[in-house]
């Protein structure tokens, strides 16, 4: 809010641009400067107590991000520090300007990342009434001056620079890390949105860059944030249609975006689109539009806020008001509304109300913060819903706040904050003398979070003036982990398929949509350990070869599928079918608590291996990289080969399979009653299919791992594999060209896992021997890093990399 320029200059300042309609009023803030500060140093000391601390309106509260009880507040002309988390307040220090500057309010802070404090302002010339935007640097223990101010604009004798907005970036893994930002509007021929920025602590700022555009009418006012990629974000309210007060159907929120830390934006959007964000400037000299028993100034009620979301990647929202039946001075004139991103603000979801104020009561000057740990989002308002009015007849004023624990999907009740309500009317200075006189409130409230302690601020009375109250509560914000998974009751190890059960969220809740995460974690590890000749395969090539999702950035996640009906047992009808999940290449979200006890299926689950299932929130869904809610990990480690009737191994490192095991094997093979179900009988890995019957291999692997062999196979690979010839398809080795040339072999050949690169044999596993014709090798020069002195391996079987005929 500028000073020491009469309305009609102002008004005149702006005339080009509405030369239109003469009847338009809009300007830019304007109050006297150099008033006498009422300080108010009675405090109370207990939090949830309103807090009186002078300083008249527009009260801006900020957290440190390295000590939540380190707090900073400013009203207008001045500002204080609290070094415990707002139960108490430093003195009042008064806004500095420079020589040939007097103080014009529009106070901003921000802490960076190592808890330094800045302080934005506005000061206006004494010569000409160009007004600027200043910028220092404070203590943040005792808000003493450190450095500046800093001047970030250059008026001249007319500009009036207006409505500052400060950022900084605080993100630790950011490329722009403690980068500071101000947005705010130049008034001058026309009126621009410009962004500048400073890399040295705001030593020196950045030429501006122009944000606006001219079709977009009145652009005011701005706010700034960042987002932990360094990601910077501008939002400002546009207005292009007024009939003396808005007209209802046009007001609405742009959202500019620079990635590469403020030096462009071109990206440009809108939150709320034509109408949807369109407030009353509640002029009360015009002869629309004005709401009934309030005589405030409201077009500070049209400043929207910008919170990109610390903990959600990609995920912005927008809070901002609106007159939802577009009838300014009837009906129901302002409810407070979030338009949420999950792209970076590219596109934009339908706005949704967030305050549930009843019938007509109205809901005005929204403001609200994130919180940088958790992302708990805090929204706060005025509010009439109680209907108190002072003797005048007007509204008395409430703050009311709600909180968000799931990024702004949904909120919880309103709450109020405030203990006394403000009268908007005492001791209020003239805005618009019309009349009827339009009474000034300031431009906005302020709204702060930090380690789950909500801090707001808003504009009440004294004696003899307004002056800024504060107050802080606990808001109680956990994010909503979704319950961990637990192991399937009956207690049995499987070596083919995972067993476990996704409890409910709680008993009152019905299954809410989650996603299942899978991710091996030890790989063929059974116990005793694998002897030193043969160490377990790394499957995790194999599986980053197959299956590209989003993050899987190691190889080793699958997500759970949609559920099937699979039946355990088509020659044993009694065994039934149980509910199960193929692994997939992307995440499905269903209410997995509604299904019972889920068994997951895959090439990816092979037996001897340990594996983490984690329950992944619907609050992730498109941000699954680093979403923090989701639950404990819930650990599985499937039964060795060779274990096909309990006791598996694990979990009882002292039971080796025996001749029990391979008889129960071989019932299975001849279909003889009472044998093992396939579940569990199932041995080899690269065959996902649980209702495939056991044959030979299954037996001949059982005797291997009776024989001693901890584990038989030499691992799983893509089954057929790939035939190839350098990067030329073959079936012939006439076929073969490229750097090798005529005379080179083709041969099939492993294209991941641990023997990626070599060949396979006839029955497509990988193999040490390369395929040259002569099939099993009769020389050793045909098996590089092999033995052929053990002689050749029957039909169907190779040397593995151990020197042990597999299949």
């Amino acid at each position: 809010m500028f000073a020491c320029a009469s309305l009609a200059a102002l008004a005149a300042a702006l005339s080009t641009t509405f030369a239109a309609s003469p009847s338009i009023r809009v300007w830019p803030s304007g109050v006297p400067s150099d008033r006498t500060d009422v300080v108010n140093s009675a405090q109370a000391s207990a939090a949830g107590t309103d807090i009186p601390l002078g300083g008249q309106n527009e009260v801006t509260i900020v957290v440190s991000p390295i000590d939540p009880l380190n707090l900073a507040m400013s009203s207008l002309h001045q500002y204080r520090v609290s070094t415990d988390g707002g139960l108490s307040w430093g003195p009042a220090h008064l806004s500095v300007v420079p020589s040939g500057y007097s103080r014009s309010g529009d106070p901003t802070l921000a802490f960076d990342s190592q808890g330094r404090l800045f302080y934005g302002h506005l000061g206006t010339r004494t010569t000409g009434g160009g007004v600027d935007v200043f910028v220092t640097e404070l203590h943040p223990a005792t808000g003493a001056l450190i450095a500046g101010p800093v001047r970030v604009t250059n008026s001249g004798p007319t500009s009036l620079n207006d409505k500052p907005w400060l950022a900084v970036d605080t993100f630790p893994d950011s490329p722009f890390r403690d980068r500071l930002y101000v947005a705010w509007t130049k008034f001058d021929a026309g009126q621009d949105v410009l962004v500048s920025f400073s890399a040295d602590h705001g030593a020196t700022w950045s030429a501006p860059v122009l944000v606006s555009t001219p079709a977009e009418g009145l652009p005011w006012p701005t706010h700034a944030a960042t987002a932990p990629n360094g990601d910077a974000y501008v939002v400002y309210h546009s207005q292009t249609g007024f009939l003396c007060n808005p007209d209802g159907v046009s007001g609405q929120v742009v959202v500019a975006r620079s990635t590469d830390g403020g030096v462009s934006f071109a990206q440009k959007t809108l939150a709320f689109g034509p109408g949807e964000a369109d407030v009353t400037f509640n002029v009360q000299d015009c002869p629309d539009g004005v709401i009934p028993q309030t005589d405030f100034w409201m077009q500070g009620s049209a400043q929207a806020w910008i919170l990109p979301d610390p903990v959600l990647a990609g995920v912005v929202s927008v809070v901002a008001n609106d007159d939802p039946d577009n009838m300014h001075g009837s009906g129901d004139d302002g409810d407070v509304y979030m338009a949420r991103s999950g792209d970076h603000g590219l596109t934009w979801g339908e706005p949704s109300r967030v305050d549930h104020g009843a019938g007509t009561s109205l809901q005005v000057f929204p403001t609200a913060a994130i919180d940088q740990s958790t992302g708990c989002i805090a929204v706060m308002w005025y509010d009439t819903r109680n209907g108190a009015v002072n003797p005048g007849g007007n509204y008395l004023l409430d703050v009311f706040y709600t909180i968000s624990i799931d990024g702004g999907i949904s909120f919880g009740p309103d709450l109020q904050l405030n203990d006394v309500p403000f009268d908007p009317d005492k001791n209020a200075p003239i805005r618009d003398p019309g009349p009827p006189a339009t009474r000034r409130i300031g431009e906005y409230i302020a709204a702060a979070v930090g380690a789950g302690d909500f801090h707001g601020g808003w504009t009440g009375n004294n004696i003899s003036s307004q002056q800024a109250i504060v107050d802080s509560v606990v808001m109680a914000c956990e994010p909503p982990i979704p319950p961990a998974p637990a192991p399937d009751p009956s207690g049995t190890a499987r070596n083919r398929f995972l067993s476990f059960l996704v409890p409910q969220a709680a008993a009152a809740s019905g299954p809410s949509l989650t996603a299942l995460r899978v991710r091996i974690v030890d790989l063929q590890n059974p116990q005793p350990p694998n002897a030193a000749c043969c160490p377990p395969p790394d499957l995790s090539m194999y599986e980053a070869d197959t299956c590209s999702a989003a993050g899987e950035t190691d190889g080793c996640v699958r997500w759970i599928g949609p559920p099937v009906t699979i039946l355990e047992s088509q020659d044993s009808p009694g065994l039934g079918a149980f509910r199960g999940a193929r692994l997939g290449c992307s995440p499905y979200y269903h209410a997995w608590s509604a299904e019972g006890l889920v068994h997951v299926t895959g090439a990816e689950v092979v037996p001897s291996s340990a594996y983490e299932i984690v329950n992944v929130g619907g609050l992730c869904m498109g941000n699954e990289d680093g979403c923090v809610f989701v639950s404990e990990p819930l650990a599985i480690v499937t039964a060795r080969h060779g274990d096909v009737v309990a006791p598996f191994n694990p979990p009882d490192p002292s039971t080796q399979p025996d001749a029990v095991d391979v008889a129960s094997l071989v019932n299975k093979f001849k279909n003889a009653p009472g044998a093992p179900s396939k579940t569990s009988a199932q041995l080899q890995p690269n065959v996902p299919n649980l209702n495939a019957d056991q044959d030979a291999l299954d037996i001949a692997a059982c005797v291997d791992a009776f024989k001693g062999f901890a584990y038989p196979f030499s691992g799983p690979c893509p089954c057929p594999s790939q035939v190839s010839c350098d990067v030329t398809a073959c079936t012939v080795s006439s076929q073969c060209t490229g750097p090798h040339g005529p005379g080179a072999r083709c041969v099939r050949t492993c294209t991941s896992g641990p023997n990626a690169g070599l060949s396979c044999n006839y029955n497509m596993h990988c193999g040490r021997c390369l395929d040259a014709g002569a099939y099993p090798c009769d020389a050793d020069a045909d098996c590089p890093g092999s033995s052929c002195s053990l002689g050749a391996c029957g039909a169907g079987f190779c040397r593995d990399r151990c020197e042990r005929c597999a299949p």
